[in-house]
């Protein structure tokens, strides 16, 4: 190459050093952020949803599932259902407004259409985005057509709350105890039943108070598939 008179391309470049890049350190999103960004991303929940952590509280309530919607016989029925909103739209028609929320369950998305001018104008924080909800809705099923339209809409947890149930849990270990302390928040509606082991047998022990559960996926994964149980108490469903 020398004696060619050629040169090298990087030969005239110094030798390069080792970077020493250091990322700063930022606090983790919150999980309802994280799980907006994957549904924007995806166009559906991929790891986890937002319902999840409502566990069986939602059929104890009679929510429907929005998969179960065309299950429903031909006529008009009033249901309940629940979801997070993932969208929400205002249109204009010679009537007046209207619009459509689209909700996300465990099953899947619907959109359902609202006409009462009263919803959309006081139950609007209701209806954006991340916002989980229950709403009550009229369904017309028809041969070849279903119509789905809010009839109320009320915030999912305090709809929960509102519904008191016994939870019984049984526990393989004391061990576990500590971490389950934690998963119980007080001024809830759950009476909570803890079952456990004592010289070989089981014993049964109801918490003073009234717990509130966040997350009964993490609640099931502690004490394992099969060790929790709910029940319905009462069922006050606001009109």
């Amino acid at each position: 190459e020398k004696n060619s008179d050629q040169h090298s391309l990087f030969g005239a470049l110094p030798e390069a050093t080792k970077a020493n890049y250091q990322l700063p350190e930022v606090p983790e999103f919150e999980r309802p952020i994280l799980l907006q960004g994957e549904y924007e991303a995806y166009g559906f929940y991929l790891f986890n949803h937002p319902l999840a952590k409502y566990g069986p509280s939602l059929e104890l309530c009679n929510i429907t599932k929005l998969a179960d919607i065309e299950g429903y016989e031909e006529g008009v029925h009033q249901v309940w259902l629940a979801g997070v909103v993932v969208d929400f739209v205002i249109k204009l028609s010679k009537r007046g407004r209207f619009s459509f929320v689209t909700l996300s369950d465990l099953s899947g998305s619907m959109d359902i259409a609202i006409y009462d001018e009263a919803i959309i104008d006081q139950q609007r924080h209701l209806l954006e985005k991340k916002q989980e909800i229950a709403i009550k809705v009229e369904l017309r099923r028809e041969p070849d057509n279903t119509r789905v339209v809010a009839v109320a809409v009320h915030p999912l947890a305090d709809l929960v709350r509102r519904s008191p149930t016994k939870l019984s849990i049984k526990l393989s270990s004391l061990s576990l105890a500590r971490s389950l302390a934690k998963m119980l928040l007080p001024e809830g509606v759950h009476v909570v039943e803890i079952m456990v082991p004592d010289e070989g047998e089981l014993v049964t022990l109801r918490l003073e108070g009234k717990y509130h559960i966040e997350d009964f996926g993490k609640l099931e994964a502690l004490v394992g598939e099969g060790n929790m149980a709910m029940g319905l108490m009462s069922l006050p469903i606001p009109n």
